[in-house]
């Protein structure tokens, strides 16, 4: 369990997950309806998509002396993070052809960062004790 919170093992998860986040926003209209075309699947896989960006960037940036310092400021940095990938990823659907950049997605992708980031706190919690 303590690979999760590894620096190098939740770097690289934390990169691959933006990546796979990015491909998924690349496809064309017709190509994301095709893999999801019920809304609310769709949805939930955005609030899933975040929720584990979140839980990794807390376990990368605990490895951090400078966020060890203040929780808050340490849980406040990993849901910025989140909050401005959810951003640019749904800037970026503006130039996806049949595609576009909606607000409830960024609140949705924001919520699900949020419990990734609760998540890996009380797991962290846990191996500690």
């Amino acid at each position: 369990m303590k690979l999760l919170y590894s620096r190098n093992f939740s770097g690289i998860a934390t990169l691959v997950i933006c990546i796979i986040i990015f491909c998924f926003s690349a496809q064309n209209g017709e190509q994301s309806s095709a893999v999801a075309s019920n809304i609310l699947i769709r949805k939930i896989g955005h609030f899933s998509e975040y929720a584990t960006l979140g839980f990794f960037v807390y376990c990368f940036f605990n490895n951090f002396l400078f966020f060890k310092k203040s929780e808050i400021f340490h849980k406040l940095s990993c849901l910025i993070f989140v909050i401005f990938y959810a951003s640019t990823d749904e800037f970026h659907q503006l130039f996806v052809p049949g595609r576009s950049g909606n607000i409830l997605d960024i609140i949705i992708d924001s919520f699900g960062g949020l419990f990734g980031i609760i998540l890996s706190y009380f797991i962290l919690k846990l191996i500690s004790k």
